[in-house]
């Protein structure tokens, strides 16, 4: 189908860069905003690259900054339970790992948000693109 279609290209008289811009471009658009959502999404998830790389904290990604929190909170949770016979403060420990219990799953929804809401904008693409390559009959 596709030789047909740069084969009346041609024949129209269209140039190399025509039939790319009109005929090829618009068939790839699928396959292009689904590896634009995949690098977006890569890039989002950015942890190891901060690790390795970035020194300054302006530069530091949301995923980064929410794993300090999280460490943060779960050092300030760490207390020898061995020596503890107050009730009062078993319970204080008690309410502390449950709440870090909570925010760590809200630093799971806050980390993935943006690509929950991203998601609905492009999928008519992905739809688009299973449409395009499906047989009709």
């Amino acid at each position: 189908m596709a030789d047909e279609l740069y084969e009346a290209a041609k024949i129209d008289g269209s140039s190399e860069f025509g039939t790319f811009f009109r005929i090829a471009l618009p068939l790839s658009g699928a396959i292009i905003v689904f590896i634009a959502v995949y690098v977006a999404e890569c890039t989002w998830n950015a942890f190891f690259f901060v690790v390795m790389v970035i020194t300054e904290k302006k530069l530091y990604t949301l995923q980064y900054i929410l794993r300090a929190i999280l460490i943060q909170n779960q050092e300030m949770n760490i207390i020898n339970t061995s020596t503890m016979t107050n009730t009062d403060a078993i319970a204080s420990l008690m309410r502390r790992e449950y709440m870090a219990e909570g925010m760590k799953y809200s630093i799971i929804f806050i980390a993935s948000l943006p690509m929950l809401i991203a998601y609905p904008f492009v999928q008519k693409y992905f739809v688009k693109g299973v449409m395009i390559g499906a047989l009709k009959g």
